[in-house]
């Protein structure tokens, strides 16, 4: 057992070596912080709000989360992947970039808030989607920083301050529902983010930019831009729509029990997805700008593999932990949690191939991928038409598994083997 003991040690020692690893275990390291407070956050909810209260919670932070991701990229992946004589210019014209975007994505939110809530016939909705609108007028002022940390990979300064205002937000929605805030926790929670976010990043080691406008090359943004924000549209909008099909066709109960199920199930499964590509995202970048192929090794596909592994352990766990930490009153959400946290493999699947296009600057060729994708996993699950939580998340993992057959069909019939397959030695592909 001793030398079985070392033999492990010396390979994890190997293994944290490799600056890919280092940066996707900062990264994965900080999500799982993260999922112990926001299990607490969950046990919160699930305690002191009523199933109803719950899913129109979710649909708010829902509605939220779509028009929040979008602004989390635009000039960001550009400030990622350029090369470095274009890193000043591109850099003090995203700071102008993100400050316009910012406050076009608050008046966004604020007007879809009011349409929204009509067309749930729910005046609350409206509201709680409007309040959290005004948090997107913080992040610009540590915007490019933030960037600027992830394109020098220094993934254990913005881990260990990403996982410190994750643990602020879950662990403030957990308090202000404790003390009665119901569905408002939440809005609270955000607001709480943004500050924490705003100070955590003012001070990077990272150079500091002021904002420019240069026409010419705020225009190559703008477009480039675009792309990444239709891309970004349909990705956000293919990992909510479950939610919101959810909000139509089942009743209010049903609602907040698989909003429940979703938030303990694949909700924390995603957290795990995108420490992954974030880690990833910036190794394949500086493959492109070294002038190699951009293509996952093995080693790179053993660590997807292990984050798939372990949204399949949550699942074979979920009947096990769901009545341990959750009321009994959510039993039945269970199955869901578990046939949910399956659904998330095929999408990590497309993640990593769409992260590996996205480093080459093939924005249209990603918004093509992802909006494949979303386009036949939403037709398939409206097509099936399900009544209950559980039929609703058995239909979306068939519609999912449609989606991902669909991408590969495509991306074979294109261009032929997709890059997620495409592998060669780590000796002649470093990461």
């Amino acid at each position: 057992m001793s030398q079985i003991a070392l033999l492990f040690k010396q390979g994890l020692q190997t293994a944290l070596q490799h600056k890919l690893a280092r940066n996707v275990a900062w990264s994965l390291g900080t999500e799982l912080f993260g999922k112990v407070s926001r299990l607490v956050t969950l046990i919160a909810l699930a305690a002191y709000i009523p199933a109803v209260s719950y899913g129109q919670a979710m649909l708010a932070l829902a509605c939220h989360e779509v028009i929040r991701t979008i602004m989390r990229f635009g000039a960001g992946s550009q400030i990622v992947q350029c090369a470095h004589h274009e890193l000043t210019t591109f850099a003090e014209n995203a700071i102008t970039l993100q400050w316009l975007l910012s406050g076009a994505l608050c008046a966004l939110q604020f007007t879809l808030g009011y349409v929204l809530g009509l067309f749930y016939n729910d005046p609350t909705l409206s509201l709680l989607i409007q309040a959290m609108a005004f948090t997107y007028l913080l992040f610009p002022v540590v915007g490019v920083t933030t960037l600027l940390i992830q394109r020098n990979s220094n993934f254990r300064f913005f881990s260990l301050r990403n996982g410190l205002c994750i643990t602020g937000e879950n662990l403030s929605v957990a308090a202000f529902a404790f003390v009665g805030a119901d569905v408002w926790s939440v809005v609270a929670g955000k607001y709480v983010f943004a500050v924490m976010w705003v100070i955590g990043f003012s001070r990077a080691p990272v150079p500091a930019f002021r904002a420019k406008f240069d026409p010419a090359v705020m225009w190559y943004l703008f477009t480039t831009s675009a792309q990444l924000f239709t891309t970004e549209a349909v990705r956000s909008i293919r990992q909510q729509a479950d939610l919101f099909i959810a909000g139509r066709v089942l009743s209010a109960e049903w609602m907040g029990v698989y909003a429940f199920a979703r938030s303990a199930g694949i909700g924390l499964s995603q957290t795990l997805s995108q420490a992954f590509t974030s880690a990833l995202y910036p190794q394949l970048c500086q493959q492109h700008r070294n002038g190699q192929p951009v293509r996952l090794n093995m080693r790179l596909l053993a660590m997807a593999g292990l984050v798939g592994g372990a949204f399949l352990a949550q699942a074979i766990i979920a009947p096990v932990y769901i009545p341990i930490l959750f009321a009994d009153r959510w039993n039945d959400a269970i199955p869901v949690v578990s046939v949910l946290c399956v659904t998330a493999i095929p999408a990590l699947i497309i993640e990593t191939h769409a992260t590996a296009i996205r480093a080459t600057g093939a924005y249209y060729k990603e918004l093509v991928t992802r909006l494949i994708f979303a386009v036949s996993t939403v037709c398939s699950l409206l097509l099936m038409s399900p009544a209950s939580p559980i039929g609703f998340a058995v239909d979306l993992l068939i519609s999912s598994v449609i989606g991902l057959l669909c991408v590969l069909v495509h991306s074979i019939v294109s261009e032929g083997i997709p890059v997620i397959f495409q592998t060669k030695s780590t000796k002649e592909q470093p990461l």
